[in-house]
């Protein structure tokens, strides 16, 4: 089972956030967790944060429940989570998820593959609503070589 949801965890990674809000599939595969993240972009995109949390929360618990310490599913979940923190201006506790889910994708994918970017951009955008704008600037170079690479 955690081989499988590993390879969903990887599939949604690879998707928009707009294709993954209408994929039924990876919900039904693994347990509620696909649904759990779906309603927190949901929630997200309403600017339900309250909800988004509680959504993202239960996704995290889902895929670690689900899938190994550096499951890619708990970088997704992570990353709900974090961009519903940061739009509450719970900077410290999005940081630190985004550095988590960060750390994931760069030890699974590797830190040039492309799915890092939509961890690197956030986290950026992070670092610049707490004016620390020496820590995203890097951030933002290095995305925009991994885009560069990709392409």
């Amino acid at each position: 089972m955690k081989h499988r949801f590993t390879i969903i965890a990887a599939l949604v990674l690879s998707l928009s956030a707009t294709q993954l809000a209408f994929s039924r599939e990876v919900g039904e595969a693994v347990a509620g967790w696909g649904e759990q993240v779906r309603a927190a972009q949901a929630h997200y995109r309403l600017r339900e944060y309250d909800q988004a949390v509680v959504a993202a929360k239960k996704s995290l618990e889902l895929a670690e429940e689900n899938g190994g310490p550096d499951d890619l599913a708990i970088a997704l979940s992570l990353n709900s989570l974090a961009m519903s923190y940061q739009a509450q201006k719970k900077y410290a506790e999005a940081e630190s998820l985004y550095q988590r889910a960060l750390a994931i994708l760069e030890k699974e994918k590797g830190p040039e593959h492309a799915s890092v970017v939509k961890i690197l951009n956030p986290l950026a955008e992070l670092y610049r609503a707490m004016d620390r704008e020496q820590d995203a600037e890097p951030l933002e170079r290095r995305a925009a070589r991994i885009d560069a690479i990709q392409r």
